[in-house]
């Protein structure tokens, strides 16, 4: 699914960006993007190649860089896109509710 490997990125990094954006006086910005995002993956009318469009617009404007995930790639239409977005907003709702600094990521 072409929108993981953003999604990815952001779960790997979340800890990083707070520290980041945070001394920058801008996390809250930051987060308002990403939710601006979840609310469009939430929209029945916008598309996933949307989406994925928001996610490349995100990371070049917060300068993020993107990690990719090693794995066997989904033929598209595998999972439908509506399933797609449902799980993309999951992912970065857990991001969003989830306290900086504790992330538990293994490193």
């Amino acid at each position: 699914m072409l929108w993981e490997d953003f999604v990815y990125s952001l779960e790997r990094q979340w800890d990083e960006l707070y520290a980041r954006f945070s001394r920058m006086g801008r996390w809250e910005e930051f987060v308002g993007d990403v939710k601006e995002i979840i609310e469009l993956a939430e929209d029945v009318n916008v598309t996933l190649d949307e989406l994925i469009k928001r996610l490349r617009l995100l990371f070049e404007k917060w300068d993020i860089e993107k990690v990719s995930i090693f794995r066997a790639p989904i033929p598209p239409g595998r999972v439908p896109d509506e399933e797609q977005k449902r799980i993309l907003a999951n992912r970065l709702n857990t991001l969003v509710n989830k306290a900086p600094g504790k992330s538990g990521s293994k490193r």
